[in-house]
């Protein structure tokens, strides 16, 4: 459980950074400068570990989730710093609190597990408490209410994108016996060379798509080191370990401590709705989290 609050941790100091990088540079080019190395970084520790490069030879359609997850993870960066761009890093961090639910309709969509009602209650719960949040932020906005619509809209893809990255990575690691850092080097490099090319059609590039280098550079330096070094990989060690359901259940202490290192380093302002916001997404995460403790679903 401490890897899990380190995990969770660093995340919330990635919400606080994220949202400072991306006034420097656009999101696929940063997504892909931090990914590109470090997918080689770990096909290096591999090959450290192994003597030799024990790259995977795919069966089936294994080649084709790896490039679904590759997609992913650079979906996952974009949508987050995207939407980081619209909203405060704490509302966003509150955001992700409605990961359990996505998980739950996620195997309740593609592996027939069934929804009870108090399931559904704390699911609707969960929506109710996230409301008041998002409406009062949009009324409060000084520029367009769109923006900030499409800055939560952007945020709740960013987390479900992580879930399937859980999903790809349980299922590559744990069912088809693939290396764990082999996988997450692979799906790195091939999803930042993808950000790379998209950054190249869609993004301007005077004479690349960075300014302010002095004050960005540290920052996709620390990002590096702990969300692509560190995080990354952890996540994927987590959900080997522990239920994907409880990974997301507990990251109900990210916007919590994102919140507080938004006000100690950032100066933002942490509101009555936020509090409120999370009371109620608190509440609703802890019917869910006992009804799967009584299907025998957590342990």
């Amino acid at each position: 459980m401490v890897l899990i609050f380190c995990f969770y941790l660093i995340i919330a100091g990635v919400m606080i950074l994220g949202k400072q990088l991306v006034l420097y540079g656009s999101p696929s080019f940063l997504a892909a400068i931090r990914l590109i190395p470090a997918g080689f970084i770990f096909l290096g520790i591999d090959k450290i570990r192994y003597k030799y490069l024990k790259l995977p030879s795919f069966r089936g359609r294994d080649a084709f989730l790896t490039l679904l997850y590759a997609i992913n993870i650079l979906f996952v960066d974009i949508t987050r710093l995207k939407g980081l761009s619209y909203i405060p890093s704490s509302n966003a961090a509150l955001m992700t609190m409605i990961a359990p639910f996505l998980a739950v309709i996620l195997s309740w969509k593609f592996f027939g597990e069934h929804i009870t009602r108090k399931k559904i209650g704390a699911l609707c719960l969960g929506v109710a408490g996230v409301a008041p949040l998002i409406i009062s932020h949009v009324n409060a906005t000084s520029g367009p209410a769109s923006e900030a619509i499409v800055g939560y809209c952007l945020v709740v893809l960013s987390t479900l994108g992580i879930i399937m990255s859980g999903i790809f990575a349980k299922h590559l690691v744990q069912v088809r016996g693939y290396q764990l850092f082999t996988i997450t080097g692979l799906v790195m490099i091939g999803g930042g060379l993808l950000g790379l090319i998209n950054s190249l059609v869609t993004e301007v590039w005077n004479p690349i798509p960075l300014t302010e280098p002095t004050v960005a550079l540290p920052i996709i330096g620390v990002l590096f080191i702990f969300h692509s070094l560190i995080a990354f990989p952890l996540y994927g060690f987590l959900v080997q370990k522990y239920p994907i359901t409880l990974v997301s259940f507990t990251q109900c202490i990210m916007p919590f401590l994102t919140a507080l290192m938004g006000w100690y380093y950032a100066g933002e302002t942490i509101s009555v709705t936020f509090f409120i916001s999370f009371i109620i997404l608190a509440v609703s995460l802890y019917l869910f989290y006992h009804e799967e403790l009584k299907e025998g679903l957590i342990k």
